[in-house]
This record gives C-alpha cells, sequence and structure tokens, in this order.
C-alpha cells in the first residue's frame, strides 16, 4: 500500500497523503475528526478511508474485492453511516430503543460484535447537533471497541465540543479551487459567465458551486445581491427572503455564497481589475456615499 486510491476526491492531495500515511502505519487511529467546509470531499474521504480498511485490494480501496462492493452497496455489516435528518440536525434518539440515524443508533451499532473483526462508523455532521447529543457520543468515541474506528464530520469546527475534538485525529480540508470547481460543472451549463459566476462565488464548495448552475437559485442570489447592494448605496431597508437563507437548494450556503460575492468584487476592485463575470455587473457597488 503505498498511498489511498483516491482519483475522484479532487483538490485534497495533502489530505488523502497523511490519511494513506496513517494506513502503512498499520495502526488506524480509533477516532478521527474531518473539518472544513461543507461541499469539499470530506464524506467521500471518511468512506475511502474506512472502505480500505476493510478492502482485500492490492490498491485500497479497490473498488472491486468484495467488501468494496458491498460498501457501495450500502450493504457492508460492518460500516455504519448516519447524517443530519430533513431538519438538518443528527437527533439524540431513545435510549431504549434507538431508531436509525440517530447518535444513541450508532452508538448501538458500535456496540455490537463485528462480524468481519472490526467496524467503522461515520458521523456526518457532528457540529449540526447539539452539546448533549455530542456528549452522548463521546464514551463510544474515546472506546469505540477493539478493531473499530470512527470517522467525524463537521463543517464548523466551532461548534464541536473541544472534549472531542481532543480525543481525535483531526485532518482539516481545504476550500476547493476555482480551477477545480469549474472543471466539476463545465458540463452544466454552456454559459461562461455562469461559469465564472459560480466557481468564484461558491467559496471553495462544490455544492454552494453546483446550485449556483440552477437558473431559478441562481436569480435568487443575485436578486439578494441586487437589494444589498441598493441598500449599501441609497440607505434603504434590507429584506432578503428568509428561505433563501436556509439553505434551499442542495444544501447550498446562501450567506456563505454572498459574502463570496461581494469578496470578490472588492478583491478585484482593490487589485484594479474587472470582476471576472457579467453577471456582478448590477451588482457592483461603484461607489459608498459619505
Amino acid at each position: 500500500l503505498t498511498a489511498m486510491n483516491t482519483p475522484h476526491i479532487l483538490g485534497q492531495s495533502r489530505q488523502i497523503a497523511r490519511l494513506g500515511s496513517l494506513l502503512r502505519s498499520g495502526t488506524a487511529p480509533h477516532a478521527l475528526l474531518f473539518t472544513g467546509p461543507s461541499g469539499i470531499g470530506k464524506k467521500m474521504a471518511a468512506v475511502a478511508f474506512l472502505s480500505a480498511l476493510f478492502c482485500s485490494g492490492e490498491k485500497k480501496p479497490c473498488g472491486i474485492c468484495p467488501s468494496c462492493l458491498r460498501i457501495k452497496a450500502g450493504t457492508f455489516p460492518d460500516l455504519h453511516m448516519i447524517g443530519p435528518n430533513e431538519s438538518g440536525v443528527v437527533p439524540v434518539g431513545d435510549a431504549d430503543k434507538p431508531e436509525p440515524g440517530s447518535a444513541r443508533w450508532i452508538i448501538h451499532k458500535m456496540s455490537m460484535k463485528p462480524a468481519g473483526g472490526r467496524s467503522g462508523a461515520v458521523i456526518d455532521g457532528l457540529d449540526r447537533m447539539h452539546g448533549d447529543v455530542q456528549n452522548v457520543l463521546l464514551k463510544t468515541i474515546e472506546e469505540p471497541g477493539e478493531g473499530a474506528c470512527i470517522v467525524l464530520i463537521a463543517s464548523e469546527r466551532s461548534r464541536v465540543l473541544p472534549t472531542i475534538i481532543s480525543r481525535c485525529v483531526e485532518v482539516r480540508f481545504s476550500p476547493l479551487g476555482e480551477d477545480i470547481l469549474r472543471a466539476m460543472i463545465k458540463d452544466r451549463t454552456d454559459s461562461g459567465d455562469i461559469l465564472d459566476f459560480a466557481a468564484v462565488c461558491a467559496g471553495g464548495s462544490a455544492e454552494n458551486a453546483i446550485a449556483l448552475t440552477d437558473a431559478d437559485y441562481r436569480e435568487d442570489i443575485l436578486d439578494a445581491c441586487r437589494q444589498m447592494t441598493q441598500s449599501v448605496v441609497t440607505g434603504s431597508s434590507l429584506n432578503v427572503p428568509s428561505s433563501l437563507l436556509a439553505k434551499p437548494k442542495q444544501h447550498a450556503d446562501s450567506v456563505e455564497i454572498l459574502i463570496a460575492a461581494y469578496h470578490h468584487l472588492l478583491r478585484r476592485r482593490a487589485m484594479g481589475q474587472p470582476a471576472a463575470s457579467a453577471l456582478f455587473d448590477d451588482i457592483n457597488i461603484d461607489d459608498i456615499p459619505t
């Protein structure tokens, strides 16, 4: 094993190299914490890392051995995954009868003897758990069982309990570069202006970039920007629909997108350069009254 076999995970070569080093050591940590913005490949990396632990192929994960195929199909008995529900949170669950997808369900699963001698878990959205729910997981994170490995995923590190961070090996993932985002979404639009706008406003997130190729969502974002510009220039009240700020399109983060749009405009102005896309033309602030 020379490295993790993850050609589908882009823009995270340093992080993948570190995970490969952990695999080569033969002593994978019992708990890892993947942090970084949403939509940059943290969950894919978590599944790939655990798949590599179970993989019997030469290049791990090979994608074709029985374990890899069952993990792809979601039928591997010793890999368990939970993430945010429709309300955007991970529920704590009932202690006596833990429902699937809850924190207590993953605790129950990790307490069972694995069929193949080792077990793994992916807990996505750790930062979307209330502090008391994170505390429920603490004992399992500290002592997940012999041969077990838990990968926790958080987009907002500040919302993770320090007691959890201190008990994990943390791997910090990076925002994706604009060139990588353009390559990811180039088949979704024929417009160079849309491609450039989506890439620079995505904040390094593939989810945001993909969402911005949707005409209706993009127009909602542009309309919000127009209102923000108008408010700054004229001093009028600002009225951005609350629905836009609630991750309405494929989990896109509208606030992050709005911040990235104006950051791009200000940075280009400071450098004396035009904006990357003509879509910025009617949201650019030419002059701020004093």
